[in-house]
C-alpha cells in the first residue's frame, strides 16, 4: 500500500535538497497517521477510565511513571523491608541471597526485579512499596 506524504509524492523522488522535508514528513507520518485510529480508540478508553482534567495537572513525566512505573530502584529498601517465611533475616542463606544481589550490576538487579514480580520496574511508590517474602519450601 502507498501512502502519499505529500499530494502527488509517489512522483517525487527524494533528493538532497528535499531529504529533510522528507524525513520531518515521514516521522509524521509513521508516529501519528499510521496509528492514528488505534491511538484514537487507546485515548477513548483511556479517558473513560481517567478523567482527562486530572491528567492535565501532570506534567509528562509524572504520567510516564504512573502508567510505566518506576526505572529506578534500591535492593537495600527492598532488602530492609523484605519479610522471611521459614527463615530469618540471619540465616546464612539470606545472607548469602543478599549478598550476591549486592554484587550484581544494575542490568542483573533488573532481571532479578522482573523475575520477582513480573515486570522491571517498579510501582510509582518505589522501592519501599515492593512486598518481598521470600519462603522456605521443603526440609
Amino acid at each position: 500500500r502507498i501512502h502519499e506524504l505529500v499530494p502527488g509524492g509517489s512522483k517525487v523522488l527524494v533528493t538532497k535538497e528535499n531529504f529533510a522535508e522528507f524525513k520531518r514528513r515521514y516521522s509524521e507520518f509513521y508516529t501519528e497517521k499510521l496509528v492514528e485510529k488505534e491511538f484514537s480508540s487507546f485515548m477513548e478508553g483511556f479517558n473513560e477510565v481517567i478523567d482527562p482534567k486530572s491528567i492535565s495537572l501532570l506534567q509528562p513525566g509524572e504520567l510516564e511513571k504512573i502508567i510505566i512505573g518506576l526505572d529506578e530502584f534500591d535492593f537495600a529498601v527492598i532488602k530492609a523491608t523484605t519479610t522471611y517465611n521459614g527463615y530469618t533475616k540471619d540465616a546464612r542463606i539470606i545472607r548469602d541471597f543478599w549478598a550476591i544481589v549486592e554484587g550484581y550490576n544494575y542490568a542483573y538487579k533488573k532481571k532479578l526485579l522482573q523475575f520477582i514480580t513480573g515486570n522491571d520496574r517498579l510501582p510509582v511508590a518505589g522501592s519501599k512499596a515492593l512486598k518481598l517474602t521470600i519462603i522456605r519450601n521443603g526440609r
